[in-house]
């Protein structure tokens, strides 16, 4: 019988939807970029690519999830989407 508090069943499988759904996310602004090239769409897509590796490393790794290349990977993310929206506001080029 495994004496295991029911939450540390609970919280891989949270990770996992996270992930899912973030994929799902980052496929749903491919999808926009695929229709209107616009570069924003897929700046937000790999954000969301990235962010669903993170969950990915959480669900798989056991340990406290405090550590360093966790918030790096989260952080690289929110980069990501500050650059597009940086990029995305900036005034046109004029030739």
């Amino acid at each position: 019988m495994n004496h295991l508090p029911a939450s540390s069943h609970v919280l891989p499988a949270m990770h996992g939807a996270l992930a899912a759904l973030s994929i799902v996310a980052s496929l749903f602004f491919g999808r926009f970029w695929w229709l209107t090239r616009d570069r924003f769409f897929i700046w937000f897509a790999a954000a969301f690519g990235i962010f669903a590796a993170n969950w990915v490393m959480l669900a798989i790794d056991d340990n406290v999830p405090h550590h360093a290349p966790f918030f790096l990977v989260r952080l690289a993310g929110f980069v990501t989407i500050l650059v597009a929206i940086v990029l995305k506001n900036r005034p046109p080029i004029r030739s």
